[in-house]
């Protein structure tokens, strides 16, 4: 593992299972100067969950890299610890995609769930075990690197439950900021958040939010946050760049 000798940073949010705009975006990381930030929600939707989960890990163990767990990294374990009770939510937010990636052929509807689950649990251990022990943030002086965000009402914003970090929280996005630290997130499609309707970063007035995720597997853009001490600039790919 290289060690981190550097607090520059590179982020992507919510990925989806959209390898190909993933590996385009990261011909824009420099891993000798900046650490790679992964926001969660690597799984679901999209094509190929297996090949984003095996990038992350690839990138966290040779290039010591973060990751965060999101909100359908957690689906995505309840349904592998209670496959017959969660099977049917799961599916209908994705998880059929996330499923059929790590088998050969496509098995949602014509496997029970139990065997599925037992399956990937039985033969993909190490990527399982990668994505249960996600940590909910991760922080450097004024930066937090958060899923979905934090509750802002609190004296310390690290007390927040693992509901406000993964799951979105209205009062984060428009309560004010009277910290000094900043917020980079996901979880919530800046098409969402911008009146226009477009996929770029999303920015709060204050000035200290930062929603990134462009909604590639709905066909958006997949962005990118460069930071490097306290000045930062955006890239980003379509989902169709390979």
């Amino acid at each position: 593992m290289k060690e981190r000798t550097t607090m520059n940073f590179f982020v992507t949010p919510d990925i989806h299972g959209c390898i190909s705009p993933l590996n385009q975006l990261l011909k824009n990381w420099r891993p000798d100067r900046e650490t790679f930030i992964q926001l969660g929600d690597m799984v679901d939707r999209g094509p190929n969950s297996l090949a984003v989960i095996r990038q992350i890990i690839k990138i966290k163990t040779e290039y010591n890299g973060i990751a965060i767990k999101g909100n359908h990294e957690e689906m995505f374990l309840y349904f592998l610890d209670e496959p017959e009770v969660e099977a049917d939510f799961y599916f209908s937010k994705g998880g059929r995609e996330t499923v059929d990636s790590f088998f050969s052929t496509p098995v949602a509807y014509l496997r029970t769930p139990t065997y599925i689950a037992d399956y990937i649990k039985e033969n993909y251990a190490e990527e399982i075990a990668f994505l249960r022990y996600l940590p909910d943030y991760y922080s450097h002086e004024s930066w937090v690197f958060v899923h979905a965000g934090v509750n802002l009402t609190l004296g310390n914003w690290k007390n927040s439950t693992e509901k406000d970090f993964r799951w979105k929280n209205n009062l984060f996005l428009y309560e004010k900021n009277e910290s000094s630290y900043k917020y980079v997130f996901g979880h919530i499609p800046t098409e969402n958040l911008h009146e226009d309707r477009r996929t770029d970063v999303w920015i709060s007035s204050c000035q200290t939010k930062f929603g990134l995720d462009g909604g590639v597997v709905y066909g958006g853009q997949l962005n990118g946050m460069r930071i490097t001490g306290d000045e930062y600039e955006f890239v980003s790919v379509g989902k169709d760049e390979v």
